[in-house]
């Protein structure tokens, strides 16, 4: 089997902080096989990636925001994908992975407007061979679908909209220019002779004012002393399908992080606390900062 690793990455979609959600349940994505079987040409490995997504993908119900801002068309291509940590994946996987959360994300919207499974399976299913074949563009794999969604098995019905993959995306502002350096102000003259300068008493130093909190999480656990894992919500639901225990903190590569101190992250974390005593408290909790760009989050032995 190939080696693979998980780190602790952020993701871009907007979380609610602290907010808490039941453990992760592995048999979703044992139910999607139904939904979203394998193919005979994913490569070795692929399928799990892409049942990860799915089940990803649908918790967060991420959907294509054109479609609901016009209901007579949907843009299947967005300016903020959700990006659900696939830099954690081991490099050998990562394109995949991309894939995989493209090809989930596309599919939650043909369903979400309404397209029946015989119009987009094709059409999807050709789009997700060609990325994964890299034989031809991204642009083009898109182009080659939304052809077959608009003209392809489409019913004749007025009732779904019409499909586009624009690219209308504002390029990302350039980097501001170096900066020369500030301009040397010109020299005084030397004086011929220096006059002696009267003695004056030393200033007194103002006040310090008070350290601001530093941005950033801090973690905390109610009783202390608990030990906090992290993983990514994403990385996880991989380590689901490709391990026998996915709450081995070794080998799935889960997270320890120190309490009482701030980091900055944000995102969607299953995490496990176990405390001395030997109660463990396992979940899956959206991690965010606050409007100061600070917060902090505590796991508490009982209650939420």
């Amino acid at each position: 089997m190939r080696r693979w690793s998980i780190l602790l990455l952020p993701v871009l979609a907007e979380p609610a902080l602290g907010q808490e959600q039941a453990e992760p349940d592995p048999a979703a994505m044992t139910k999607l096989e139904a939904v979203v079987p394998p193919q005979d040409w994913y490569p070795d490995g692929y399928y799990d990636l892409r049942l990860a997504a799915e089940a990803e993908i649908a918790e967060r119900a991420q959907t294509v925001s054109a479609a609901a801002a016009d209901p007579a068309r949907i843009n299947l291509r967005t300016c903020a994908p959700p990006d659900l940590g696939i830099d954690g994946i081991d490099p050998a996987l990562r394109g995949q992975a991309g894939i995989a959360i493209e090809t989930a994300r596309v599919r939650a919207a043909l369903v979400g407007a309404q397209f029946p499974s015989f119009v987009y399976e094709m059409p999807l299913a050709k789009f997700e061979r060609d990325r994964l074949a890299g034989q031809i563009s991204k642009s083009a794999a898109y182009t080659e679908m939304v052809s077959q969604l608009n003209f392809g098995l489409r019913p004749p019905t007025p009732t779904l909209p019409f499909v586009t993959a624009d690219d209308d995306c504002p390029p990302p502002s350039p980097p501001p220019p170096e900066s020369a350096g500030p301009t040397p102000k010109p020299r005084k003259p030397v004086a011929a002779a220096a006059k002696p300068r009267k003695a004056t008493p030393p200033k007194t130093a103002p006040a310090a004012a008070p350290s601001p909190r530093p941005s950033g999480i801090l973690f905390a656990t109610d009783p202390p002393a608990g030990e906090v894992l992290l993983i990514n919500s994403f990385a996880f639901k991989v380590c689901v399908r490709k391990l026998p225990d996915p709450w081995d903190r070794f080998a799935c590569r889960w997270n320890e992080v120190q309490t009482g101190y701030a980091r900055p992250m944000a995102g969607r974390f299953v995490y496990q606390v176990r405390w001395p005593d030997g109660v463990t408290r396992r979940g899956t909790r959206e991690i965010g900062a606050g409007p100061n760009g600070a917060a902090t989050v505590i796991f508490r032995k009982t209650g939420s």
